[in-house]
């Protein structure tokens, strides 16, 4: 298998103030920002969309086959976009979700069920379609107010990383805390169904959600300061591409490495701040990363 390689100069996109991205399987992109808008990218087009959405967005999740965006908010609300003669808009909205802010959704793959973790301590459920959405069980309290979430491929595994840097993971039957030492976790994702990676302080590990113990789990430096961002993105044919954002002397840096090879990882691009989205477009094989001020694209040969 050819080494990862960036081909042609990252190509800029208008939209600052960026919080999460979301890629769909057929190459659509949407952008949530902090100051309230949703930007997207169409497939086949450079120039993004952007369409006032009035509260600030914490995180994104794109689903039916593209063709319904949804986003979360700093007020514990979610909404869902279509497209409609030719234009995004709301089509319905869920006040008051949580109790204060949501900071992560998910979708899982092939099913109408979406997640959502907030400040509340919680993990709700939610069924969704192009009409509306409507809790579906009782939510999951972990203890503790929650900064980020991550959903097995499969959707039988929940990981959350709370506001106190402590690692949990849920499943039908039960909340599990996973201690680790050589980080203070702040982002992460599913590899695999029962394999994490977790990036925080200066690198990022591969977890075991099975193993013993996890205090002899090294982990990979990738910068000189915080990991702040990862994305991975997954193909039955291929190993999945992690792509990862972060810190390095002051200013931010995005790598990208095939699943199981961090010390391989590449750079794709430098921002002048640390980055706070990244994502992989797999159709169209282009990094997506955004820090507060500037966000770009940049083609990636595999």
């Amino acid at each position: 298998m050819a080494p990862l390689s960036t081909s042609g100069k990252p190509l800029g996109l208008a939209i600052d103030d960026v919080t999460a991205i979301a890629v769909g399987q057929s190459g659509l992109v949407a952008f949530a920002t902090s100051d309230g808008a949703l930007a997207i990218v169409e497939p086949g087009s450079e120039e993004p969309s952007v369409i006032k959405a009035h509260t600030p967005l914490t995180d994104i999740a794109i689903a039916i086959d593209g063709e319904l965006i949804i986003t979360s908010d700093e007020y514990g609300s979610l909404q869902g976009w279509m497209q409609r003669a030719g234009s995004w808009e709301t089509v319905w909205s869920k006040e008051s979700a949580h109790r204060g802010p949501i900071m992560a959704i998910d979708v899982v793959t092939d099913q109408n069920v979406l997640l959502s973790a907030g400040n509340d301590r919680s993990v709700k459920r939610w069924i969704y379609d192009e009409s509306g959405i409507q809790n579906d069980g009782e939510p999951l309290d972990f203890g503790q107010p929650i900064s980020d979430m991550a959903l097995s491929p499969d959707g039988q595994v929940i990981a959350v990383v709370s506001s106190r840097s402590a690692l949990m993971v849920a499943d039908e039957s039960s909340i599990q805390v996973l201690p680790i030492a050589n980080v203070v976790p702040n982002a992460l994702a599913f590899l695999s169904n029962r394999e994490l990676l977790v990036s925080g302080s200066d690198r990022v590990l591969q977890v075991d959600i099975d193993a013993e113990s996890l205090n002899d789990t090294p982990g990979t430096p990738l910068f000189s300061e915080s990991v702040t961002a990862i994305a991975i993105s997954r193909s039955d044919a291929d190993e999945p591409l992690v792509v990862a954002g972060g810190g390095s002397n002051g200013v931010g840096q995005i790598v990208a490495w095939r699943g199981h090879e961090p010390e391989r990882a590449i750079l794709v691009a430098g921002l002048l701040e640390s980055p706070t989205a990244v994502a992989f477009d797999r159709t169209n094989s282009r990094v997506y990363g955004a820090d507060r001020s500037q966000s770009f694209a940049r083609q990636l040969k595999q």
